[in-house]
């Protein structure tokens, strides 16, 4: 008589969209530290010699490194889906700047006021270069826009939109109306796109990592956890330090405060993205934590 044959056993499944969500967070840490080791690379193989802001790179020998990167992220930040329709928002238009960022250049190295010579890639992007990435960049947002509503109409999935969640998008409208004005003024557009992209980008997800800090306070029913704290200082942080890049570009004597400043702003960047794991690690959306009588209506 042969013994009953035993089904081998099943590791449990993991759930594809938290699994999805704790890809994109770590993917955007891990985008992030491979800029910083190529900056790193760069530096060793030319006698430490380091560009005066993390945009020069792009005329260096990890020109690629820094272009994939951005695109990348930008398109992380476009397919993260927010915890609230507020930050959500914000987070599709700041991966939309994101892909501004990197298909407009800054201003060449190798110019008055950099620390050391480019080296690798020398030429930068001629105007029309530019301006065709941006067009394909225009076109292609109005067809995801209206595309969204269509899709979402027509299979009834349409999320409601919220009071600050329409303010965000008024946001998002007024900045895609100025790029859209400046693109028609090429110079100007050329020489300051690039950083004006790069700062309201910032801002934009400090104002999503503030909107975390919120959340987390109606999820433990106090600002007083430690995740309402870490996101609230990570928040004023960022946004701080995106005023001081402004600030630095200005009246800034120290070569490198630039690169200082934005390499502080990416760390913050990685580092809510580190947070938001390991809080979230076995959870896909925050809204299910909190309980019925915590309203987060506004947002």
């Amino acid at each position: 008589m042969t013994a009953p044959t035993q089904s081998p056993q099943r590791m449990p499944q993991l759930n594809n969209a938290l699994g999805t969500y704790r890809t994109l967070r770590l993917g955007m840490v891990m985008l992030v530290l491979m800029l910083g080791v190529g900056i790193l690379l760069d530096a060793g193989r030319h006698d430490w010699c380091f560009q005066t802001s993390i945009s020069a790179y792009y005329f260096t020998a990890i020109h690629a490194v820094l272009l994939g990167m951005v695109c990348a992220l930008g398109a992380c930040l476009i397919a993260y889906k927010g915890n609230s329709d507020t930050e959500d928002v914000l987070l599709d238009t700041a991966g939309f700047l994101a892909l501004i960022v990197a298909f407009v250049p800054t201003a060449r190295p190798g110019e008055p006021g950099s620390a050391c010579e480019p080296y690798g890639f020398e030429a930068g992007l001629s105007d029309a270069a530019i301006r065709t990435s941006i067009a394909a960049l225009f076109i292609v947002t109005v067809v995801a826009l209206i595309g969204q509503i269509v899709v979402g109409r027509l299979t009834r999935t349409v999320e409601p939109w919220t009071p600050l969640g329409n303010v965000a998008r008024v946001i998002g409208g007024v900045i895609a109306i100025t790029v859209f004005v400046m693109y028609f003024f090429p110079d100007f557009f050329a020489r300051y796109a690039h950083g004006i992209a790069a700062v309201t980008m910032f801002v934009l997800i400090g104002v999503v990592v503030a909107c975390n800090a919120y959340l987390a306070a109606k999820q433990y029913g106090t600002w007083r956890n430690k995740y309402s704290i870490i996101y609230g200082v990570i928040a004023i942080a960022m946004i701080l330090t995106a005023a001081l890049v402004v600030v630095l570009h200005l009246w800034a004597r120290w070569p490198y405060a630039i690169l200082f400043v934005e390499a502080a702003l990416l760390f913050e960047f990685a580092l809510f993205w580190i947070v938001q794991t390991v809080e979230l690690w076995n959870i896909d959306d925050r809204r299910c934590m909190i309980p019925p009588s915590q309203s987060v209506a506004p947002l």
